[in-house]
């Protein structure tokens, strides 16, 4: 168990192994956390998995996530209705299209790493 404690933010001075589990998801993914800080929090993320999900280590790595869409499909299909050249289409929907697409593309990597 990791004896470090959490050191800054709301939760600072806290044990790590006592931190929220939507906290240390917050972390990893939102802060660039020194390498033994993200360790300690990645360790806090695996016990709780382990201990709510009861998968052990190996198969918590091994776990295979299958999207019920395809995104590349989404995107064409967007695009499609909302191209500034299509009626009805312009810069600013395509633009956000975009951002959602590229938001998207982002999280479904991430879930898939």
């Amino acid at each position: 168990m990791y004896s470090e404690t959490m050191p800054w933010g709301q939760h600072k001075g806290r044990p790590i192994g006592q931190l929220p589990i939507g906290y240390c998801v917050w972390l990893v993914e939102s802060c660039n956390l020194r390498p033994q800080l993200r360790d300690a929090v990645e360790w806090r993320i695996r016990q709780w998995t382990r201990r709510h999900c009861g998968l052990s280590e190996p198969q918590f790595s091994t776990v295979e996530l299958r999207l019920p869409f395809d995104a590349s499909k989404l995107r064409r299909k967007f695009a499609a209705k909302y191209h500034p050249d299509r009626p009805g289409g312009s810069r600013d929907a395509m633009r956000a299209v975009n951002d959602v697409m590229d938001e998207l593309d982002r999280l479904c990597e991430g879930l898939k790493a």
